[in-house]
């Protein structure tokens, strides 16, 4: 893998706002990268300059036919046929990916043969209505009015009680962290023991006058407690450990959880996330902020009872009569009858029937096409998702898209449970994701209690460029 040379590889074709964003990473990218960067278009078809330099992009012409979102999955899916690939390797990027650090490098160690992409974050199933026409996301116009009166009406407010809601739960993390000093501090400790350490640390509270803290340690402590010189243990006369906060303390803090900055001399998550003490209450918390929750109505107010964020949800059954039933997490009419599906086998089917391939596990995790790592021996994978590709663009039943034909290149070739990326190598920054937490500094946690991660590239793919979502600001920011 080391004789082979590395490279980054975007593709563009046509709007102005895809290239606006293709820039806006390609000088990302640079920053975190001294591999060659190449960018593949068809610039007969581009309503703006890529800001890239002329020699790393390669000038292709496309299919007149073609639409401009044809003509990119055209290059795309037919990387291999444009790019030199004897002693090469390559890493493909939507113009959607944004590096954030210069662990981007790492991901050419993680190529396995034949190819290697990233997961999707949905299961087949839930992506089938996205790939095909077949009408089984499309809600009621009376529910899908509704959920777009509300969402338009209510989701910046939303944001904003989110974000206090984080920074509110960031403050709870102090009760764990209280728990975890009061459990090492504690240990093996008699009532005896402990008016002793409190004794102790009276005598030598920072903020004592130099006077008298002197004349403490010279009378009241060194007579009756002893440390070590280069030891943070503080120990009584008989050899009873009082206080230890020698690196074994700082071991245990970090196995559950906590590191201690030196430089701010304060506490901080694993990920670095600095720990605010808890506030009185939840009702005091928001009052400081002007707001309050109602949980009868399950809403929440401003300081002047005007409303400012509803449940959607219950304010839509009111106007429609239509009802949501959380344990399918589908919508029903008065009679129970489902409106629409979030899940389907249709693309599974058309599949089956347009190019003769079984997929089998209807719920499989299917691959997000937007990052890959390729050589010259993932020939046969890409044209095989080339052709399918082709052949599907005169399919009037599928839209026009790469992922369904990749899932059936994939399955195809019996890859299914081929190893994929690491998350943080392609982590989609889902805007609407209903368990992705966002917990500052470029973290997230994809459920409730999942490990953090921290990702290298992370893929916008909506909500590029919202002001008024903080994981877009802090990318900005993290880059300027």
């Amino acid at each position: 893998m080391s004789a082979l040379k590395k490279s980054f590889v975007f593709v563009v074709c046509g709007d102005k706002e895809h290239i606006r964003a293709l820039n806006y990473s390609l000088r990302a990218l640079r920053k975190f990268t001294s591999f060659r960067i190449l960018v593949v278009t068809d610039s007969l078809r581009n309503e703006q300059p890529i800001d890239h330099p002329v020699d790393d992009v390669l000038d292709i012409r496309t299919p007149f036919l073609f639409d401009n979102h044809q003509a990119s999955i055209y290059l795309k899916t037919g990387l291999h046929k444009f790019l030199s690939l004897k002693d090469n390797i390559y890493c493909y990027l939507d113009g959607d990916v944004i590096a954030l650090n210069h662990r981007v490098n790492e991901i050419f160690d993680f190529y396995l043969s034949p190819i290697i992409f990233s997961s999707d974050h949905c299961k087949l199933n839930a992506f089938s209505s996205a790939a095909v026409y077949c009408r089984c996301n499309e809600k009621p116009q009376a529910l899908q009015s509704a959920l777009e009166k509300y969402e338009s009406k209510y989701k910046k407010n939303e944001v904003i009680i989110e974000r206090l809601l984080h920074k509110w739960r960031q403050s709870t993390v102090a009760i764990e962290l209280d728990s975890a000093l009061a459990h090492w501090y504690n240990r093996d400790l008699t009532a005896a023991d402990k008016e002793k350490r409190g004794v102790l640390l009276d005598l030598t509270k920072p903020g004592t006058p130099l006077v008298a803290l002197i004349k403490n340690y010279l009378f009241r402590v060194f007579p009756a407690y002893r440390r070590s010189l280069f030891s943070r243990v503080w120990k009584d006369r008989n050899g009873k450990i009082l206080i230890d906060e020698s690196s074994r303390f700082y071991d245990f803090m970090r196995t559950k959880g906590f590191v201690f900055n030196r430089k701010t001399k304060a506490w901080e998550t694993l990920a670095g996330v600095p720990i605010n003490r808890p506030f009185e209450s939840f009702e005091d918390f928001f009052n400081q902020h002007g707001y309050r929750y109602d949980i009868a109505s399950d809403r929440w107010y401003t300081s002047d009872d005007t409303i400012f964020v509803v449940n959607r949800t219950l304010e839509v059954e009111k106007d429609t009569g239509y009802h949501f039933i959380n344990e399918s997490n589908q919508w029903v009419d008065d009679e129970g009858n489902v409106v629409f599906s979030e899940e389907c086998d249709h693309l599974a089917l058309e599949i089956e029937k347009q190019f003769q391939v079984n997929v089998s596990v209807k719920n499989w995790q299917h691959w997000n096409g937007g990052v890959f790592v390729f050589n010259d021996q993932s020939v046969s994978f890409m044209e095989t998702w080339h052709q399918f590709s082709l052949r599907a663009f005169s399919l009037p039943y599928w839209k026009t898209r790469d992922q369904g034909t990749l899932i059936a290149s994939v399955w195809k070739l019996g890859l299914q449970n081929h190893p994929l990326l690491p998350i943080e190598f392609n982590f989609l920054a889902d805007y609407n994701h209903p368990t992705m937490t966002y917990e500052g500094r470029l973290a997230f946690r994809t459920r409730l209690g999942a490990p953090l991660v921290k990702p290298s590239f992370i893929h916008i793919y909506h909500n590029w460029g919202n002001p008024d979502w903080n994981v877009w600001n802090d990318v900005d920011k993290h880059l300027q």
